[in-house]
């Protein structure tokens, strides 16, 4: 069965909410003004998803870094996200299928990814 996360969204403070440390995803400049521009126009319309990371007390970015970082730059104080339960060798994966699924990517950083990953 397939598991549907974007229906237990939780609405919580910006301030809880950290990067990982280990994406290699990149978007352009005018890309991020369209995205900029597409949460303006029409609302924050797909929650970051993250983990809980318990030792921080922090949720931890698997994917939505760029919308992220938007909401930090237009002074959001609250974000959606999608809590999953993925430890970090499923993490590593989920941030590669998002990737891949859309986006331009930093080959030297995907390298570093994928390499992380067969570590784990």
């Amino acid at each position: 069965m397939i598991k549907i996360p974007c229906l237990d969204i939780k609405l919580v403070s910006i301030e809880n909410v950290i990067s990982n440390t280990y994406n290699p995803n990149s978007v352009p400049r005018d890309k991020m003004k369209l995205l900029r521009q597409s949460i303006i126009d029409n609302g924050f319309c797909f929650p970051i998803v993250t983990i809980y990371d318990s030792e921080l007390e922090k949720y931890v970015i698997i994917d939505g870094f760029h919308r992220y970082s938007t909401a930090k730059d237009l002074k959001m104080e609250k974000i959606p996200i999608v809590v999953l339960e993925h430890d970090i060798s499923q993490r590593l994966a989920a941030t590669v299928q998002f990737n891949k699924a859309r986006g331009v990517h930093a080959v030297d950083l995907d390298a570093e990814l994928i390499r992380k990953l067969i570590e784990q």
